[in-house]
């Protein structure tokens, strides 16, 4: 303590040592009186100070010094309305008393929070809450009852200040407990973003009676000054501030205010030793885990662009043993990747590959201007063109030698190549002339080919490093003299007279140009243009002298024969070049028109420059009118050089041009110079729009391309610019800074805190460290300078909870060792199996491929020919599917009874719990604090279904599982078989992986527009994907074996469901009741943080959704305004969108109504929230509650951030018996006229009420539905809550008004009869609350309630009826319609593209959306239509002449908004059914459903399990229309009327999976090189050999049911740039000899492929097909072996 009382008069020596050492405190623990014995002064203050040891020491043990221990409520306003008067009609000192008064203008109505009085030049001022309407004016006259009046200013009087109040409480201070009285003080007047720390100022003092009266003797009733009392020690804490961050010594810190948001807060009881030990075991035994992820996008910063968020999705964990539980989306800052570092003296290799090897050169080819030469075959015909931009000597003599006539072998460098090489046999300068003088060639070896090479060959090469911030090394980016750029190129000189001696001089530029070293002679060319007969010959190095020190340098070329004495020469030499950088300028906008009848499709319509960067606009001449969206800008970027920029009509548009267009567009300008590098763009455009080409980022590579001309046809006209390409494997020099990558770290700590540490940036990060206190929940790896959301990789961090239930389910561990020994086992196994020739002689293998498709890593995903889907769990390759989702109906004809959406047993009620008594009554909210934040119902809350046509965000994809997903031309689900179980139903819980890699977005395939190189690569590699291609080498290469596959889940009770991809919302309309807002204001909806005002409206009309991604971008009656009404509710509906734009992932997303159009907390008065839920089956089981739904918690403050809180009070109850609760009485003495009053039933923990609100139990009732007659007010809840046994629970009364009492019986108190309560009226205990989190006990007092129960009719087995509700209609893809040209006179045809339509020959089908298209109107087309023929995917119909009054034109058409009717075809079906089977009760589910060749409905019922798979013999089908087709008979039993089973039909529906297989009969050949028409094929990636090799052994693993075939077809080949080109071939083989199995026996099959050639390139296609979808074939174990003899 401060205070020393061992001093006089007072002498306590309790803790003074004696002369043994120890004081009174270390030897004794009481003192004993003894009569006869005077009482001794030291006795007597030894003896509390004792005492006070012993408390202090228990508090010690308890709380920390300042800890809250009985709270008193904090109510801190940073933004409350202030009204400043002229004049009250209250006397000057009791301004005070107008605390709690309604003031009101006659329109608004506010009630005054605090009150003072002027001082100085402030005025009077109230601070106050509107209860209804808006602020007061200026100069408005106000009214109370009571006769109160008050004048307002006349003007700046209203606006916002901040003021705090704290209620009575007790804190653990200087080892006492003292008393906090309850007192309020402004922080500020009249602004509202402070900085305070908040707090209490401690004082002690030492008082006597002369300074307070009352320690004098009061034995006569008033104190005696003659007998004056002992002295008192007193220590006070009161309500202060202090500077953020100040250390007084004396202050109690109870929150921190930093510009107007609260920063830090007091813990309600800040628990010292005691907690800490919990904690400390806590941690000890577990450590850091969370009970499920915390599941994490990443999002793009809402106001700062130099940052992103990672969005964290609520969940709890435990924290260094603290529990810790968020309630909402957290998003935690982070800053993109913006530092750099310098590398210098760095080389770049150039490497070109396009050429044509040519003899008997004549001339040299221009590779100055790239003029164009001609491929021509041996009758002269062109069949080709290409340009030259290099030429080097392969082989032949020099002039040296003596030798006349060319003998020699070149190779030219070549670009722009067009036509065919088949045939050709030589090359001839197409424009007359080249360089000065003819070229012409034969092409060497007759074009074999040997003697080209054709693949992609660019001229933008790829700098050591990515994100390349400045080729200049100085950090300041100010200097310019600072380039080192060095690169060496073939150039061609100017022509020069050969002497009489014998000698040519060459001279170079005068500047930045020196010759290279002579040694490299095959680059030294001399061309005699005199003497065309001669040729180009190489030049010796003897004969080469270099004078680079001359200016300009020169060289001297000698020893020419005497009869080149005169003639005209040329060189081509290597030069070293330190070059000159070139520049891009943008230009302004440049508008070029278009005529009347131009042809938009195709290559579309060119534009007048090259390098084309931003189409501006497309407009009509005519009107005007803005078209830009129908069209797309081609850059004109190749490459190999700057094409002419065009501009093409989108091909999913249906847009026909009727007149002439104009085009605005920007382009760039080039400087003179060599190349471009990221400093070219340096104040045009920002840095993350330089182009990427090709999946080539400009920004990181250095640009040697040429322009072309503004006419598109050649390299000499206006806009065109040339430049010497480098020599090919010469290297490119410079200087650079780098962006560098980081690595940071997401972490929660103890105190619930998310941060993030952050990483030094480097080329090669570590991540950085997490606080000590805190768990690691995630690493980002943050690439340079980060462009997008998408690019940042997150690895999660395994901190999963094992329960004993997990630990129990470690046979996963044991499929992944399983996974490693059979993908091992087939290396091995391809590599050591021995294969003979025809003399069984062993041959060599070349490389071998192989696939236990337990992921897609090895197959060519990304291929529109790809159609198959991996069962990972069997490792097995099968048929890809369709899936869909029809929900289910409750049917009339059920006897179970439905409550809400809830069903169970009929029953009817009878009281549980009965306390009637009562001898008082208690205000609902005594201390009137309120802050209008409401309470919020969707319906539906959830969903349990998905958008299947939106491309699902891949999270996880380490092992390349979901390649296929990622990289899918048809971006749709049905590539993972069981997904619809394993990654949203949720399967058995058998264990799990928990290496968990989170890379969203991200594939290595050719999809990519980010790549990585060098050491960087190592930590963004991309998820899954692999390269497109396979290299195989003589050994185990090229192949990654993992020991698992990666995967994260989340556990829902008995069942996990694996979170690799996150699908996204389907569209719905959500009905939304939100009660206990702010009366009167108008409130905006956010869903999960976007403003989605268009979505919502008051209205409520029927409406079923599209299937698919849709264009509904408004709510189906429109947007409309939400105003809350006198009461504080308001009621609409909100549509979920599923648009191109507004969009959203599965999981649980917060819909919040906010009174703030800006989602601003600091600006809110008033806001409501609600979870939606989109999820397979959910977790039904938490600790103490069980639902089929997940509780919510109560959300108390209206901002976050600020302290405010409700006042509820809550009564305990226990059941002896577990039961569903169907309502509460109360019984009310007054109410409210306007406002309502609320009940939940929540949680306890440790005795205390919690914030978690039971599934069902919110009820709210306005005030015209509350008795204060003395008869009973009921809350019934919307469907019966289940209780267990033996838990605590309470049910909690709140209301936003002080006007609400309720009854409530205290033991020794009298009941209505006079009679006194001698005992406990109900074993609970009433619970009252300043803040709605901390409670305050009442043993003695039971609110006045009766609790009802169902009372279930256990009599008969019950039976339970679902069938298919109708069907939505599907949103087709744009322009769905396909026409023929026909006469007015004549039927018409036309075909519809609707993917997975499940209708044959004769069904209808039902059209909207459609508009007028080819000749037919949208009112011909928007009917019901009867389907002629059908496909998978397309089906056709018949009009008849008479139904359509127009011509028909061919073409495509329907518009984007096209819609149609469909039916669900299944072979496998999943029932989901949100369901509880409680013990003594049982559930059991059968169905009838239709066959696909029926048209209804079975009679015969299958047993089956709900929330399992059920896969029939025979295909099945649901179909559109009101008649249902699948039938589910649920049989409900109990034998306890207390108890019944339940469902939920909020979440009842069906998911119908369709294999998508076919025979193909008619279609495209699967020999096509792409084109292939079968629904089901495989395809691997193209594997490149390290040697030649003849033949390929392929073996896999076949199932083959009855009925189904499977064919292998191959390529095989040496060019890479045509292979993909290739047709396939179809490698024979006898299926008789594959044995047919419906079981799961799989047989090995070998194919021997032998190509007509060698071959370096293979690929392989395993088509499936299959005469039904019922059966089908399975393939595991592929293994394709390359041999060479």
């Amino acid at each position: 303590m401060a205070i020393s009382f061992n001093v006089e008069p007072y002498w306590d020596d309790f803790e003074t040592a004696g002369a043994d050492g120890l004081s009174p405190k270390e030897k004794y623990q009481r003192v004993l009186f003894r009569p006869g014995k005077a009482i001794q002064a030291r006795e007597l203050t030894q003896l509390q100070t004792a005492l006070q040891h012993q408390i202090s020491s228990q508090g010690d043990h308890m709380f920390k010094d300042g800890s809250v221990v009985v709270p008193g409520a904090v109510h801190l306003h940073n933004k409350i309305d202030y009204v400043k008067l002229d004049s009250v009609n209250a006397a000057a000192d009791t301004v005070a008393e107008l605390v709690g008064t309604e003031f009101t203008d006659g329109t608004n109505v506010a009630k005054v929070i605090h009150a003072a009085l002027a001082t100085g030049a402030d005025p009077i001022t109230l601070w106050v809450q509107y209860i209804s309407g808006t602020v007061f004016a200026d100069n408005a006259s106000l009214t109370a009852t009571g006769s109160k009046t008050a004048e307002v200013k006349a003007s700046a009087a209203t606006g916002f200040g901040s003021i705090v109040s704290i209620e009575d409480g007790i804190y653990y201070i200087k080892k006492h407990m003292v008393v906090a009285k309850a007192s309020t003080i402004v922080l500020s007047k009249y602004t509202s973003s402070v900085s305070f720390d908040i707090g209490l100022l401690v004082t002690e003092s030492l008082k006597s009676s002369g300074e307070d009266t009352y320690l004098n003797d009061n034995a006569t009733g008033t104190p005696n000054a003659s007998a004056p009392g002992a002295h008192r020690y007193s220590i006070k804490a009161v309500l202060s501030t202090q500077a953020v961050g100040a250390n007084s010594g004396n202050f109690v810190l109870i929150a921190r205010l930093e510009a107007g948001v609260v920063t830090k807060k007091a813990r309600s009881a800040d628990y010292n030793v005691l907690a800490d030990e919990l904690a400390r075991r806590t941690f000890d035994e577990s450590g850091n885990y969370y009970v499920n992820p915390f599941k994490a996008l990443i999002k793009d910063h809402a106001s700062d662009a130099t940052k992103l968020n990672v969005a964290i999705e609520p969940s709890k964990a435990y924290v260094r043993g603290y529990e810790i539980q968020t309630l909402a989306t957290t998003n935690v800052a982070f800053d993109k990747a913006r530092t750099s570092e310098l590398q210098t003296d760095k080389l770049t290799e150039i490497t070109h590959n396009n050429y044509i090897e040519v003899t008997n050169m004549v001339g040299t080819p221009d590779i100055t201007t790239f003029g164009t030469i001609s491929i021509e075959n041996s009758g002269g015909t062109e069949i080709g063109t290409c340009r030259a931009r290099s030429i080097e000597r392969v082989s032949g003599n020099g002039y040296s030698t003596g030798t006349t006539g060319d003998d020699s072998r070149y190779r030219i460098h070549i670009f722009d190549f067009t036509g065919t090489m088949t045939g050709a046999t030589q090359l001839d300068d197409k424009e007359g002339t080249a360089a000065g003088a003819t070229f012409s060639a034969t092409i060497a070896d007759s074009a074999a080919a040997t003697a080209y090479n054709l693949g992609p060959d660019s001229l933008v090469f790829d700098l050591p490093y990515d994100r390349v911030k400045t080729c200049n090394s100085e950090v300041d980016d100010t200097a310019t003299a600072d380039f080192n750029y060095r690169y060496e190129t073939n150039r061609l000189f100017t022509a020069a007279t050969v002497s009489g001696s014998g000698t040519a001089t060459f001279t170079a530029a005068s500047t930045g140009e020196q010759f290279a070293s002579k040694s490299l002679n095959t680059n030294w060319i001399l061309i005699n243009d005199t003497d065309s007969t001669v040729g180009g010959e190489e030049v010796v190095s003897a004969d080469i002298t270099i004078n680079n020190s001359a200016t300009p340098p020169s060289v001297v070329i000698a020893n020419l024969p005497a009869s080149a004495n005169g003639d005209s020469v040329r060189l081509i030499a290597p030069v070293i070049k330190t070059a000159n950088h070139k520049t891009k300028t943008l230009s302004g906008n440049t508008a070029v028109s278009h005529n009347a009848g131009a042809t938009w499709t195709g290559t579309g319509q060119p534009l007048g420059h090259a390098d084309v960067h931003e189409l501006v606009s497309v407009t009509e001449n005519v009107g005007n009118a803005d078209v830009t969206t129908h069209f797309e800008l081609d850059t004109g970027q190749k490459d190999t050089h700057y094409g002419l920029g065009r501009v093409n009509l989108k091909s999913t548009s249906n847009y026909t041009a009727a007149g002439a267009l104009t085009t605005t567009y920007k382009y760039f300008t080039h400087s003179s110079g060599d190349f471009f590098t990221v400093d070219s763009y340096t104040g045009q455009i920002d840095y993350s729009l330089i182009p990427v080409i090709n999946g080539q980022e400009l920004r990181s590579a250095v640009d040697f391309r040429p322009r072309i001309d503004n006419s598109g046809g050649n390299f000499t006209g206006t806009g065109a610019q040339t430049a010497f390409a480098p020599r090919r494997y010469s290297q490119f020099e410079t200087d650079l800074q780098i962006y560098e990558a980081r690595m940071d770290r997401v972490y929660v700590d103890s105190k619930g805190v998310f941060g993030v540490t952050k990483g030094v940036p480097s080329r090669n990060p570590e991540p950085s460290e997490v606080p000590s206190d805190a768990m690691h929940l995630y690493t980002l790896s943050i690439p340079p300078y980060t462009l997008t959301t998408d690019e940042v990789g997150i690895d999660f961090v395994d901190n999963r909870r094992y329960t004993m239930r997990d630990i129990g389910r470690l046979d996963k561990r044991v499929g992944q060792v399983e996974y490693y020994a059979a993908l091992n086992f087939l290396e091995t196994e391809a590599q050591n199996r021995q294969i003979l020739d025809g003399s069984n002689n062993p041959r060599w293998k070349a490389g071998y491929l192989v696939d236990g498709f337990a992921n897609t890593r090895m197959s060519k995903s990304w291929s529109p020919e790809y159609r198959a889907a991996v069962d990972i769990p069997n490792r097995t390759l099968r048929p890809p599917f369709s899936q869909g989702n029809a929900a289910l109906a409750y049917h009339a004809s059920s006897t179970t009874q439905k409550t809400g959406d809830l069903v169970t047993l009929p029953y009817t009620t009878e009281a549980i719990i009965s306390q009637t008594q009562y001898s008082g009554q208690i205000n609902v909210n005594p201390y009137n604090v309120f802050n209008w934040t409401g309470s919020c119902a969707l319906s539906p809350s959830t969903d349990e279904w998905i958008d299947i046509d939106r491309r699902p965000q891949v999270t996880i994809n380490n092992d390349g599982e979901f390649d296929a997903m990622v990289n899918a031309l048809q971006p749709q689900l049905g590539t993972v078989w069981g997904a619809w179980k394993t990654h949203w139903a949720g399967g058995g819980g058998g264990g799990g992986s928990w290496n968990m890699v989170y890379k969203p977005g991200r594939s290595e395939g050719p999809r990519n527009s980010y790549r990585t190189r060098g050491s960087w690569s190592r930590v963004f590699s991309g998820g899954g994907g692999g390269s497109p291609r396979y290299k195989s080498g003589k050994s185990r290469s090229g192949i990654q074996t993992t020991i698992a596959v990666d995967t994260t889940i989340v556990s829902q009770g008995d069942r996990v469901v694996e979170v690799n991809f996150v699908p996204f919302m389907r569209t719905r309309l959500v009905h939304f009741s939100a009660t206990r807002m702010k009366p009167a204001t108008q409130v905006y909806a956010f869903f999960d943080g976007v403003a989605v005002a268009d979505y919502v409206n008051e209205a409520q009309p029927g409406y079923t959704p599209l299937v698919g991604i849709n264009t509904q971008v408004a709510h189906p009656s429109g947007a409309g305004a939400l105003t809350t009404d006198a009461n504080g509710a308001v009621t609409g509906s909100f549509l979920v969108p599923n648009n191109s734009t507004t969009n959203f992932t599965a999981g649980t997303k917060e819909f919040k109504l906010t009174s703030s159009s800006a989602n601003n907390d600091a600006l809110m008065h008033t806001s409501a929230f609600a979870d939606y839920t989109a999820a397979g089956l959910i977790e039904t089981r938490e600790e103490v509650m069980l639902s089929t739904r997940t509780p919510r918690l109560q959300r108390n403050s209206v901002a976050s951030g600020v302290v405010s809180w409700s006042d509820p009070l809550a009564q305990s109850v226990l059941l002896d018996k577990a039961a569903f609760i169907t309502s509460i009485d109360i019984y009310a003495t007054a109410k409210d006229t306007a406002i309502p009053i609320q009940m939940q039933i929540r949680r306890m923990v440790n005795g205390f009420p919690t914030q978690e609100v039971l599934p069902f139990a919110d009820v709210t009732l306005n005030p015209s539905a509350v008795n204060i007659d003395g008869t009973a007010t009921t809350f019934t809840f919307e469907s019966p809550v289940y209780l267990q046994d033996k838990i605590e629970y309470a049910f909690v009364l709140l209301a936003n008004s002080n006007n609400y009492t309720v009854r409530y019986a205290e033991i020794g108190g009298e009941d209505a009869n006079g009679n006194r309560i001698s005992q406990q009226p109900y074993n609970g205990v009433l619970f009252m609350s300043q803040n709605a989190s901390t409670w305050t006990a009442d043993q003695t007092k039971d609110l006045t309630f009766v609790m009802k129960r169902a009372k279930f009719d256990i009599s008969a087995t019950r039976n339970c009826r679902l069938e298919n509700a109708a069907l939505p209609s599907r949103q087709l893809v744009t322009n769905p319609l396909t026409t023929v040209a026909n006469t007015l006179s004549e039927n018409n045809t036309f075909t519809v593209a609707h993917r997975d339509h499940g209708m044959k020959a004769a069904d209808t089908v039902t059209f909207a959306g459609f508009i007028d298209n080819n000749g037919y109107t949208a009112a011909e087309l928007n009917i019901t239509h009867t389907i002629v023929t059908a496909t998978r995917d397309t089906y056709t119909i018949q009009v008849l002449a008479a139904a359509h009054a127009n011509a028909i034109t061919a073409g495509n058409g329907g518009g984007t908004a096209a819609q149609a009717t469909q039916h669900l075809a299944w072979n496998t079906m999943l029932p989901v059914v949100q369901n509880i089977i409680l013990p003594n009760t049982a559930q059991t589910w059968t169905v009838m459903d239709t066959l696909e060749s029926a048209g209804t409905i079975g009679s015969t019922a299958a047993a089956i399990t709900a929330n399992d798979n059920y896969t029939p013999l025979l295909p099945k089908i649901i179909k559109s229309g009101s008649t249902a087709t699948i039938r589910l008979d649920g049989s409900f039993s109990s034998t306890s009327d207390y108890l019944s089973p339940v469902i939920d039909m909020e979440r009842s529906s069906v998911i119908a999976i369709s294999n998508r297989i076919d025979n193909n009969a008619g279609g495209v050949a699967e020999t096509d090189a792409s084109l292939g028409s079968n629904l089901a094929k495989y395809v691997t990636k193209t594997v490149e050999l390290a040697d030649t090799s003849d033949e390929i052994k392929v073996y896999v693993d076949l199932n083959r049911p009855n009925g189904t075939f499977i064919d292998l077809y191959y390529k095989a080949g040496n060019n890479l740039a045509t292979f993909d080109a290739q047709n396939w071939v179809l490698q024979t083989n006898d299926l008789t000899d594959v044995a047919f199995s419906d079981g799961s026996s799989y047989e090995e099959t070998t194919y021997t492929v032998t190509p007509t050639d060698t071959f370096t390139l293979f690929a392989i296609k395993i088509v499936m097909r299959s005469t039904g979808t019922s059966y089908i074939p399975k393939i595991q174990q592929l293994r394709a072996i390359a041999c060479k003899v």
